[in-house]
């Protein structure tokens, strides 16, 4: 399996926060039936933050080691 560029992966990982957001807002706002599946996504997209700050961060090192 290919991997995916560092762009596809943030813009994936922007896509789940946005989700994250989204539904952490319906849960607050309103009983929901959509509230394991909110969980899931909520869950996925601070997983992928904290995936795309470890990323940045590598490359960061990576860049400063170059130098």
């Amino acid at each position: 399996m290919k991997k995916l560029s560092w762009k596809a992966r943030i813009l994936i990982g922007t896509i789940h926060l946005l989700m994250a957001v989204y539904f952490l807002r319906k849960i607050y706002l309103e009983e929901t039936t959509d509230t394991f599946w909110g969980l899931i996504a909520v869950f996925v997209g601070i997983l992928w933050f904290f995936l795309l700050i470890s990323f940045i961060v590598k490359e960061r090192q990576k860049s400063e080691e170059k130098k």
